[in-house]
């Protein structure tokens, strides 16, 4: 959901040095980006002992690196309301982004390669339900398959699956949404990569309301499931 505000800086003629958790670059979800020149990265704060301290240090780095840039900016997150997440970090980055669109950096050979490896297009779930950094997302989804979506084959990408074992590049996970027939997801990067594809939801679970990251394209979602209530 940082895509807007680095296109639009992209576009202001400036290049993104972006500091971020580790798991940004080895997932190489920025790898084709032509608005990041460099990946910063950093210890995520989630995983300190003390996360108060930990962000303290991550803002000190931030302040250190940030005296040889032309611009800096820095996106805490600190707002808890219900404003979406992009307008969230539009305010704390002082960026008028109007184009909110999200976007993903599929490299076309990784494409190319995806459609060779299908002697046919064979129809299939894609499921990405459990969740590693946010557990509470989590959610066992096989009997609401069963019961609302037709009986074929699903790749499962969650957490805990075969899937990350072989497949390091995130935008490989990417390819295998954006040729399912049906997608069955958690609150995730999952959701944000299908809405920046345009690709249609047949339902989202939300452990706990978070609605600052809901697609704002709310058309490509069928249901939504939130605090173990469908809700639409």
């Amino acid at each position: 959901m940082l895509t807007p505000h680095m296109r639009y800086l992209y576009n202001q003629g400036l290049k993104v040095d972006l500091m971020c958790r580790k798991e940004v670059k080895t997932s190489h979800l920025l790898d084709e980006c032509p608005y990041v020149d460099k990946l910063i990265t950093v210890d995520n704060p989630w995983n300190a002992p003390d996360y108060v301290e930990a962000v303290k240090e991550l803002y000190e780095q931030f302040i250190k690196r940030g005296q040889k840039y032309a611009w800096k900016g820095i996106a805490p997150h600190m707002i808890e309301s219900a404003v979406h997440k992009i307008d969230i970090t539009s305010f704390e980055l002082k960026l008028e982004v109007k184009d909110k669109n999200l976007e993903v950096f599929i490299a076309e050979d990784a494409e190319n390669f995806f459609v060779s490896q299908s002697s046919e297009f064979l129809e299939y779930v894609h499921v990405h339900t459990m969740i590693e950094n946010h557990p509470i997302h989590s959610w066992d989804a096989t009997d609401w398959i069963k019961e609302n979506l037709p009986d074929m084959p699903i790749v499962d990408t969650g957490f805990g699956g075969k899937w990350h074992k072989y497949h390091e590049n995130i935008n490989h996970t990417f390819l295998v949404a954006k040729h399912a027939t049906h997608r069955v997801y958690s609150s995730s990067v999952m959701v944000h990569a299908a809405e920046a594809m345009g690709l249609e939801m047949d339902i989202i679970n939300y452990g706990k309301k978070d609605r600052k990251v809901w697609p704002l394209n709310q058309g490509l979602v069928k249901h939504i499931r939130e605090e173990g209530r469908f809700i639409k």
